[in-house]
């Protein structure tokens, strides 16, 4: 199966150009550890998109929580609100305001105890994520890890990746955009790093 991946630069500029991706065989698991795809490399053609997917795990929980725990807070705001009389005309018993209130305080402590489990869950895969960052090796390894680190662990904006990067230089004011396709390429180069890294302890705990 064939998969196109086509120009990216709108959504985060990592690419300006298309690249495919050539699936032999499996099904990525965003939730497992595992990357259960074969990849035959060739030119202009990498397996991204799931390595990508696998990445942005954290990031993804992490805004599932930033959700969950907004919305347990708008349900007490609401809560905490002043009672609006004969809102609908009907009659309503001495304990009908507590019984109303017990039960949306319940409802938004549902939610934060949820929150709470996804958070556990996010520190799991964070550690996870970092781990295989930690494998990246070879030249510019640094810069690899680090840009991989910022960008899905840390979650930074493009912009403050760069500048940590590469604000540096002297020559960062007058050749930025040189620096931002320096950085893109960087990145690109270490989601390669890592779906072969992936695939490699995948071969390795099949063979054990």
């Amino acid at each position: 199966m064939v998969i196109s991946y086509g120009n990216d630069r709108g959504k985060e500029g990592v690419w300006g150009r298309k690249t495919q991706l050539i699936i032999v065989r499996g099904q990525f698991s965003g939730n497992s550890t595992e990357f259960p795809l074969d990849i035959r490399r060739c030119h202009n053609c990498v397996a991204i998109d799931d390595v990508k997917t696998w990445m942005r795990r954290y990031a993804d929980l992490m805004r599932e929580v930033e959700l969950l725990r907004a919305r347990a807070d708008a349900i007490r705001s609401r809560a905490a609100s002043p009672p609006t009389s004969a809102v609908d005309g009907m009659p309503r018993g001495p304990g009908f305001e507590g019984d109303r209130l017990g039960g949306v305080i319940g409802v938004a402590d549902a939610l934060e105890r949820q929150a709470a489990g996804k958070v556990a869950r996010a520190a799991e895969i964070y550690q996870e994520i970092d781990a295989v960052i930690e494998q990246i090796k070879g030249k510019h390894a640094a810069e690899r890890k680090f840009t991989s680190q910022c960008r899905y662990l840390d979650l930074m904006d493009w912009p403050d990746v760069i500048f940590l990067l590469f604000g540096d230089k002297d020559d960062f004011g007058d050749r930025e955009d040189s620096y931002i396709r320096r950085t893109y390429s960087i990145h690109k180069a270490a989601l390669q790093d890592i779906g072969e890294i992936l695939d490699k302890n995948k071969g390795e705990k099949e063979d054990g």
